[in-house]
Protein backbone atom coordinates (compact mmCIF):
# COMPACT_ATOMS: atom_id res chain seq x y z
CA UNK A 1 0.00 0.00 0.00
CA UNK A 2 1.20 3.55 -1.01
CA UNK A 3 2.10 6.15 1.18
CA UNK A 4 0.53 10.05 0.98
CA UNK A 5 2.30 13.15 1.77
CA UNK A 6 0.72 16.62 1.90
CA UNK A 7 2.03 19.77 2.41
CA UNK A 8 -0.18 23.24 2.95
CA UNK A 9 1.57 26.51 3.64
CA UNK A 10 -0.19 30.07 3.31
CA UNK A 11 0.54 32.15 0.27
CA UNK A 12 -0.69 35.50 1.06
CA UNK A 13 0.04 37.94 4.78
CA UNK A 14 -3.40 37.53 5.82
CA UNK A 15 -3.13 33.65 6.07
CA UNK A 16 -6.48 33.38 3.93
CA UNK A 17 -5.53 30.87 1.07
CA UNK A 18 -3.29 27.56 1.91
CA UNK A 19 -3.06 25.51 -0.89
CA UNK A 20 -2.25 22.25 -0.92
CA UNK A 21 0.33 19.65 -2.72
CA UNK A 22 0.25 16.27 -2.29
CA UNK A 23 2.30 13.18 -3.06
CA UNK A 24 3.00 9.63 -3.00
CA UNK A 25 5.92 8.27 -1.35
CA UNK A 26 8.54 6.06 -3.90
CA UNK A 27 8.71 3.41 -0.91
CA UNK A 28 5.43 2.36 0.44
CA UNK A 29 5.24 2.12 4.45
CA UNK A 30 8.22 4.84 4.57
CA UNK A 31 7.50 7.26 7.77
CA UNK A 32 10.44 10.15 6.21
CA UNK A 33 8.51 12.23 3.47
CA UNK A 34 10.62 11.51 0.06
CA UNK A 35 9.93 14.64 -1.76
CA UNK A 36 9.88 17.31 1.05
CA UNK A 37 12.42 19.25 -1.50
CA UNK A 38 10.04 19.69 -4.09
CA UNK A 39 7.29 20.54 -1.67
CA UNK A 40 8.70 23.06 0.36
CA UNK A 41 9.65 25.49 -2.86
CA UNK A 42 6.21 24.79 -4.62
CA UNK A 43 5.00 26.48 -1.55
CA UNK A 44 7.19 29.41 -1.76
CA UNK A 45 7.29 29.78 -5.06
CA UNK A 46 3.43 30.30 -4.77
CA UNK A 47 4.12 32.82 -1.84
CA UNK A 48 5.63 34.80 -4.46
CA UNK A 49 3.14 34.34 -7.99
CA UNK A 50 1.26 37.26 -8.66
CA UNK A 51 -1.84 35.28 -8.68
CA UNK A 52 -1.80 33.84 -4.70
CA UNK A 53 0.46 36.16 -2.71
CA UNK A 54 2.65 38.77 -4.82
CA UNK A 55 4.91 38.88 -1.85
CA UNK A 56 8.13 40.76 -3.41
CA UNK A 57 10.40 39.05 -0.78
CA UNK A 58 10.02 35.66 0.41
CA UNK A 59 8.40 34.34 4.03
CA UNK A 60 10.54 35.80 6.94
CA UNK A 61 9.64 32.01 8.66
CA UNK A 62 8.82 29.08 7.81
CA UNK A 63 7.01 26.43 10.18
CA UNK A 64 6.98 23.55 9.90
CA UNK A 65 4.40 20.90 11.93
CA UNK A 66 5.18 17.46 11.62
CA UNK A 67 2.33 14.95 11.76
CA UNK A 68 2.94 10.83 11.45
CA UNK A 69 6.37 10.45 13.80
CA UNK A 70 6.41 8.70 17.29
CA UNK A 71 8.61 10.21 19.60
CA UNK A 72 11.24 7.01 18.29
CA UNK A 73 11.26 8.68 15.19
CA UNK A 74 11.66 12.66 16.17
CA UNK A 75 15.28 11.96 15.50
CA UNK A 76 15.67 10.80 12.61
CA UNK A 77 13.09 13.42 11.46
CA UNK A 78 15.22 15.95 12.87
CA UNK A 79 18.81 14.19 11.12
CA UNK A 80 17.16 13.93 7.65
CA UNK A 81 14.50 15.91 6.94
CA UNK A 82 15.41 19.51 8.75
CA UNK A 83 18.77 19.39 6.50
CA UNK A 84 16.76 18.68 3.42
CA UNK A 85 14.57 21.76 4.28
CA UNK A 86 17.36 24.00 5.21
CA UNK A 87 19.18 22.98 2.14
CA UNK A 88 16.13 24.23 0.37
CA UNK A 89 15.94 27.04 1.79
CA UNK A 90 20.08 27.64 0.74
CA UNK A 91 18.86 27.94 -2.68
CA UNK A 92 15.79 29.81 -2.56
CA UNK A 93 16.85 32.80 -0.30
CA UNK A 94 19.67 35.04 -0.95
CA UNK A 95 22.80 34.68 0.42
CA UNK A 96 23.30 36.50 4.07
CA UNK A 97 18.77 36.23 4.38
CA UNK A 98 19.24 32.11 4.21
CA UNK A 99 18.67 32.32 7.90
CA UNK A 100 15.53 34.24 7.45
CA UNK A 101 13.73 31.57 6.17
CA UNK A 102 15.56 28.50 8.21
CA UNK A 103 12.32 25.80 9.00
CA UNK A 104 11.49 25.64 12.60
CA UNK A 105 10.30 22.35 13.50
CA UNK A 106 6.87 21.13 15.17
CA UNK A 107 6.61 17.51 15.45
CA UNK A 108 2.31 16.88 15.86
CA UNK A 109 2.52 14.73 18.92
CA UNK A 110 0.93 16.24 21.98
CA UNK A 111 0.02 19.20 19.90
CA UNK A 112 -3.45 20.68 21.41
CA UNK A 113 -6.20 21.39 19.08
CA UNK A 114 -9.18 22.54 21.45
CA UNK A 115 -10.51 25.78 21.80
CA UNK A 116 -10.37 27.27 25.38
CA UNK A 117 -13.15 29.22 26.88
CA UNK A 118 -11.29 31.57 29.24
CA UNK A 119 -12.99 31.30 32.81
CA UNK A 120 -12.30 34.43 35.75
CA UNK A 121 -9.34 32.99 37.39
CA UNK A 122 -7.51 33.61 33.95
CA UNK A 123 -7.30 30.17 33.32
CA UNK A 124 -9.42 28.39 30.43
CA UNK A 125 -11.84 25.56 30.32
CA UNK A 126 -11.44 23.03 27.49
CA UNK A 127 -14.32 22.84 25.03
Amino acid sequence: MSSYTGMVASVDRWLGQWPAVLSIQSKPHKEMVSDLVDMLKSRVRLWKEPNHGGHANLPENILVYRGGVSESQYQTVLNEEVPLLRRACQNMYPRGDQEKGFPRLRAGNGMRTSRRTPDRGGGGQER
